[in-house]
């Protein structure tokens, strides 16, 4: 066990791995490494998500487009004891 937070290292390791491990991509012209998604566009049926990112440094934006890990997306669900029909909009309308 840790004695600082209790938990054991297993437990602080699931804690600390979350969705935003992934790599973030780094600003095309002044290579800045902060950014923060200013408009996105995508559903959970794709695959990917087209975004657009304003670096924090010089204020510029660019659109990318990411690829959702439905692996890793999966596994973040199971853990949380949800279904993809938990985090979709099945049924409504």
């Amino acid at each position: 066990m840790n004695p600082r937070v209790g938990l054991s290292k297993v437990d602080e390791s699931r804690r600390l791995r979350t969705i935003s491990d992934a790599v973030k991509p780094s600003c095309p012209w002044c290579g800045g490494s902060a950014s923060r998604v200013f408009f996105s566009r995508g559903a959970l049926g794709q695959d990917a998500y087209r975004r657009r990112r304003q670096c924090l440094e010089c204020r510029r934006t660019w659109p990318t487009l990411e690829a959702l890990d439905r692996a890793r997306f999966e596994r973040q669900l199971q853990a949380e004891g949800k279904t993809w029909a938990d985090v979709t909009l099945v049924g409504t309308g």
